[in-house]
């Protein structure tokens, strides 16, 4: 039995799903499930569609039974890690015309040790007023 498919390189909580394949040299069916030390939240369809929905370590198991002809192959494993979604909200994100404007964001979704975190701020402008200039925090 072998993977037939690489591990995702950019799994995150809510991204696309990830379509992982195993095959058997025997030719029987091999089934995909999720492993029960699996810290993070994932799932796995029938046919091998993960979906991502907590962070942490995902572990899949591949399994082939045996039949009258071939014995059972010896269970696969592949882990990897989902990182978390990251959130940003930003409080009076459309300040009126001519007044300062003062945001208050929060960021969400953070691994311990994470440090940093850059807001950009683009006012554009329209119709009614020029473009100021973009700042950073």
């Amino acid at each position: 039995m072998s993977w037939t498919s690489s591990e995702p390189t950019d799994a995150t909580v809510g991204s696309d799903t990830y379509t992982l394949m195993a095959t058997s040299d025997s030719g029987l069916a091999v089934a995909l499930t999720i492993d029960d030390t699996s810290s993070a939240g994932c799932s796995i369809t029938d046919d091998g569609v993960v979906s991502f929905l907590n962070a942490g370590t995902c572990t899949i198991d591949a399994n082939q039974a045996g039949n009258t002809n071939h014995s059972a192959a010896t269970e696969l494993q592949r882990s990897f890690w989902v990182s978390p979604a990251l959130s940003l909200a930003l409080a009076n994100a459309n300040p009126e015309f001519g007044v300062a404007a003062n945001f208050t964001a929060a960021a969400s979704g953070f691994e311990s040790g994470d440090t940093m975190v850059t807001f950009w701020v683009d006012d554009v402008g329209n119709d009614h007023y020029v473009a100021g200039c973009d700042a950073s925090a």
